[in-house]
């Protein structure tokens, strides 16, 4: 994978697994075959995926980046709740955002 510099270190300080120490424990084709066999339902598209991202042509949001293949991974960047004028309504919603933000985060 061809990358810049500045891209490497943004992949290094923000998508890459780390271990306890902080060390980085995957390189940047890692994270891609790390992503690709979790979102790739169908092993006949694997190579596709694999292909078209090393190439850049298309990356995931960070979400799908950092948390694919890692249990429990949020892999949206976006969510729509429904939420009614009622204050039941509200604070179930407002449940629901408090537990979508609190996985949304890099799971290790």
């Amino acid at each position: 994978m061809q990358l810049t510099e500045n891209a490497k270190k943004v992949l290094e300080s923000r998508i890459l697994c780390k271990d306890e120490e902080g060390n980085v424990t995957e390189t940047p084709d890692e994270v891609v075959e790390r992503g690709v066999g979790a979102i790739a339902d169908d092993r006949m598209w694997e190579n596709e995926f694999i292909d078209v991202m090393e190439n850049l042509y298309f990356l995931p949001n960070s979400p799908c980046l950092m948390n694919a293949g890692i249990p429990g991974g949020q892999l949206l960047a976006c969510f729509v709740l429904p939420i009614e004028d009622n204050m039941e309504s509200i604070m179930e919603t407002l449940k629901d955002a408090a537990l979508i933000h609190k996985s949304g985060g890099k799971q290790n």
